[in-house]
């Protein structure tokens, strides 16, 4: 997976803020975006030491971890390369419904090799000899 910069502390970190006066609204925002399934299944729950860069979770763990994190903020534009590529499909495609219902407020960027994921876009370029083409979704992948 693409590496995800993610400091030592506890999943309630990733309000990258104030944690006792964020901490309630870090659980809030997970459990209405369905991270809350994830993260709660953890050792420690939202407690979980995730260790100097995510060591203490699995690659898909930290993709997760880095997705909520960016999405707290509430972005208007989104920026996601490979944002799946060390998840199960299952967990792949509850983060392409997540971006699919969170796309009236946000602008999203996708890098991807996964046709799953190209299912959501609006557009697709795809680069070929150093240039960017807009591409049928269904010629990128056939």
């Amino acid at each position: 997976p693409q590496s995800i910069k993610i400091f030592n502390g506890t999943l309630l970190d990733i309000c990258l803020g104030n944690v006792l006066e964020e901490g309630e609204a870090v659980v809030h925002f997970c459990q209405k975006h369905g991270f809350d399934r994830y993260f709660e299944s953890l050792p420690q729950s939202y407690l979980t030491l995730v260790g100097e860069e995510g060591i203490n979770l699995s690659g898909g763990q930290q993709q997760l971890v880095g997705l909520a994190r960016a999405l707290y903020r509430r972005p208007q534009l989104l920026l996601l390369d490979e944002a799946t590529s060390a998840l199960d499909r299952q967990t792949e495609q509850f983060v392409l419904d997540l971006l699919d219902r969170l796309r009236p407020q946000l602008a999203t960027v996708l890098v991807t090799h996964r046709s799953q994921s190209v299912q959501l876009t609006d557009r697709v370029y795809g680069l070929t000899t150093g240039c960017l083409e807009e591409q049928k979704a269904v010629a990128m992948f056939s």
